[in-house]
Parts: structure tokens; sequence; C-alpha cells
């Protein structure tokens, strides 16, 4: 009667590790939904250049988390719904964000190279940490943005580093 027991114990154990390894294994295939601004993958002054080890051109929007207007509001759910559909497709540049206020920095020749007018602004880095391809206001970041996720417009790198959109 004690070896029945036993063996249902350890049917459950194998049956609760079994459900344990699929939910690890969907999780790590299906990482979490980007579904709101503060998910977006944020970087900083330091780092902004060097991002995917530049294996490939990725946008970076620059914006001021103190500007509260609702053109702001809108060009953030862009940023958020190409952030998701880049996250889904591998083949499209990822984003990510770095906010102004934090890397006052960011807006020198040796950077962006943008007036605080231009915020918010999106801009390439190529895969030689080069800023190029800036768009300045929310018409152009949210329709650029968008022609990516639509497969209107797609980038491609050269040999030595350059991006060309087509």
């Amino acid at each position: 009667m004690k070896k029945v027991k036993n063996l249902d114990l350890i049917i459950i154990l194998v049956v609760i590790t079994i459900i344990a390894l699929i939910t690890a294994i969907l999780l790590a295939v299906h990482p979490f939904k980007i579904d709101s601004f503060d998910k977006v993958a944020e970087v900083n002054i330091d780092n902004y250049k060097t991002m995917n080890k530049n294996k490939n051109p990725y946008f970076v929007f620059l914006y001021d988390r103190n500007d509260e207007s609702s053109s702001a509001a809108i060009v953030k759910e862009c940023v958020v719904a190409y952030a998701e559909y880049a996250r889904q497709h591998n083949k499209v540049p990822k984003i990510y964000v770095i906010e102004y206020n934090q890397n006052k920095n960011i807006i020198d020749s040796s950077n962006f190279s943008v007036s605080t007018t231009n915020i918010p602004c999106l801009v390439t880095i190529t895969t030689s940490g080069t800023v190029s391809n800036k768009k300045y206001n929310i018409y152009n970041i949210c329709n650029y943005l968008e022609d990516y996720r639509t497969g209107k417009e797609e980038m491609h790198t050269d040999d030595d580093g350059h991006v060309h959109v087509h």
C-alpha cells in the first residue's frame, strides 16, 4: 500500500516539474510583452552608441519626461507599438529610449547634435556607433516607425558600416 502512495507522489512531482519546465521555456522564447513606455529598454549617454554590440543598426528615441503634452503621449504610444513589434520581429531595428533631463549632454555636437526644441527626436545608431537619420517631429517619428512596421522601410548596412534606408 505504501509503495502506491510513494509512486503517486513521484508522479505528481514529475508532472509539476514538467509544467515548470514548459513554463520556463515559453517565457524564454516569448519574453514579456512591451505594453507601456516604461517597459521600453532605456539607455544613457554612456552606452547608447554600443547597444547590440553594434552588430545591427538600431533606433534611439530622445524624450523629455517632463513633457506631458498630448503630442508627447502620442509619440510614446508609437514608440511602444514599434518596440513590441521589434521584440517579435528580429529583422527590424530594435529601439531604445534616452531621457533628456538625466542625460543633458546628449544634445551636444559630439552626441545627437540637436537643440532642445528638437526633443522628442529619433535617431539611427549605425554599426560604427554614429548618429544618423534624425527625425524630429511627432508626425515624422510615428510615420517612420510605422513604415518599418508595415515593411515600407528597410534598413541595410554596407560593408563599411554605413546605413542605407530603402
